[in-house]
């Protein structure tokens, strides 16, 4: 299980890192 585990955490730093883009935006806006 630990290499599904890895891989969520994987996809929750993706996911992370789209919303302070996303952040990055509005604050800029």
């Amino acid at each position: 299980g630990g290499a599904h585990k890895e891989g969520d955490v994987a996809e929750l730093k993706r996911q992370l890192d789209e919303l302070n883009k996303r952040i990055d935006n509005l604050s800029k806006g």
